[in-house]
């Protein structure tokens, strides 16, 4: 009997407290027809964080068929999800691919969900604003060619999760453009708490932007946005009655 070899699958994942990650990881441990390595890092700012778990991956890409890059709030949404991703980029001429995630803020699609085959050469990061962007010999896959949904992202936030949505997003704007589209976007969807949670996170963000002209605090662990979600926190928790 002659046995394939097995796909050996990298998951590189961030985690800063957010409410899906018990999820996050039980569907990542039932993926079928991959043998998954799976890295997580716990609660550290942006580029610290990508910069040890791409450490970690350039130290063992050679034993790795694929590298996938999870956020610890997405849920992927087919146990066979990870092996369709190696499947439709394997022995192709490209070697990064992104798949749109359905967001449970904006009602519509984000493209949050990337794959890096080992040919990806990662640079010293340096953008905190995109640093899973930061990489050399890039032949992306075309975005027209698989537009079918991988999972959901965000299903169950807490408050300074929906918060920090808002927040980071417009901060995050002048330097990403797309992110206008997903604030547009989250200002046009459904009435819901955590749609409010993540406004307000917005205009707060967009207040402390023009008063300081700083964008920098993005980071769930920045003193300054942890101060601001408090401001946040107790005004709304005097409106609603609770203290």
């Amino acid at each position: 009997m002659i046995y394939s070899s097995p796909i050996n699958i990298f998951v590189g994942t961030a985690y800063s407290g957010e409410n899906e990650f018990d999820q996050c990881i039980k569907q990542i441990d039932a993926q079928k027809g991959v043998r998954i390595r799976h890295y997580i890092v716990f609660d550290k700012p942006i580029l610290p964080a990508f910069e040890e778990m791409y450490s970690e991956w350039s130290e063992i890409k050679h034993e790795m068929d694929m590298f996938v890059q999870i956020d610890a709030d997405v849920i992927l949404n087919s146990d066979d999800c990870i092996l369709s991703i190696y499947n439709t980029i394997k022995n192709t001429k490209y070697n990064v691919i992104s798949y749109p995630l359905y967001d449970h803020f904006t009602n519509k699609n984000i493209w949050a969900l990337n794959s890096y085959l080992p040919s990806i050469e990662f640079v010293t990061l340096k953008d905190k604003y995109k640093p899973d962007m930061e990489f050399k010999n890039a032949v992306r896959y075309p975005t027209t060619l698989n537009s079918e949904i991988k999972g959901e992202h965000s299903p169950n936030p807490s408050m300074i999760q929906a918060f920090h949505f808002g927040w980071h997003r417009e901060l995050r704007s002048d330097v990403s453009p797309g992110q206008r589209k997903i604030l547009r976007n989250l200002v046009n969807a459904p009435k819901t708490q955590n749609r409010n949670h993540a406004i307000a996170g917005m205009h707060f963000a967009r207040t402390y932007k023009a008063k300081t002209r700083d964008s920098s605090p993005i980071e769930y662990t920045n003193p300054i946005f942890i101060e601001q979600f408090k401001i946040y926190e107790e005004s709304a928790q005097i409106i609603n009655g609770t203290i």
